[in-house]
């Protein structure tokens, strides 16, 4: 089973539904959400997918995890416990507020592969200011990780290869846009979202629905 599934079935996460964002400057037909409440499931399927992550990038025996509260802390609890089964891998666990308090942060991961998590980046101004703080104890992330991409650019015209220009790291992403389409069942949700992405989308997200979906391009 698609590890996307639980989510899609899950009304307090994906929804086909007409929503306006305000860093998009648009209405868009759906939304992807951290669930609320979230399920065993839900963690073990993110902690799993984003310890893969991390540990396909890492370059330290040593990671440090600092999640945004407040969605950010159950994404990066998932990740520590998936990331402890690895041999010799030391793991550590903080949280920051989404002001960027620094309160119950750990601030002396300096010297440790450094992992900021949370739900979304929209207009990257709660991640920047929590950089910002973050360098101010020579504490450089070597990657954030969220849990969707839109894989769309935003009114300004900017991406996540923006956003990464702007952080100075990689971003990735639990699931991305392409996950949803793949996986939905009903033909008026995938052709609305579809023709949404061919819109407003990236090259990237483009090319996958070009080259899996070219009966449904064509009717669209």
């Amino acid at each position: 089973m698609n590890d996307i599934y639980p989510f899609l079935h899950d009304k307090s996460s994906y929804k086909f539904t007409k929503s306006y964002f305000s860093h998009l400057g648009r209405v868009s037909p759906y939304r992807f959400a951290t669930p609320n409440p979230l399920t065993s499931e839900h963690l073990e399927i993110v902690g799993q997918r984003a310890a893969n992550i991390i540990f396909d990038k890492i370059t330290s025996s040593s990671v440090s995890i600092i999640a945004i509260a407040s969605r950010g802390i159950p994404l990066g609890t998932a990740t520590l416990f998936h990331l402890a089964s690895y041999k010799n891998m030391e793991c550590f666990l903080s949280h920051t507020s989404c002001q960027g308090s620094l309160e119950h942060a750990y601030l002396e991961s300096n010297t440790k592969y450094t992992v900021l998590m949370d739900n979304a980046i929209n207009s990257g101004k709660t991640i920047i200011n929590v950089i910002d703080k973050l360098k101010r104890h020579q504490i450089v992330p070597d990657l954030i990780i969220r849990l969707f991409d839109r894989q769309e650019f935003d009114k300004f015209g900017g991406n996540t290869t923006t956003f990464e220009k702007l952080v100075g790291c990689p971003i990735a992403s639990i699931f991305y846009l392409s996950d949803l389409i793949g996986s939905l069942e009903r033909d008026e949700e995938r052709s609305e979202i579809i023709q949404y992405a061919l819109n407003y989308g990236t090259n990237e997200i483009k090319e996958y629905i070009h080259k899996n979906f070219t009966y449904n391009c064509n009717r669209l």
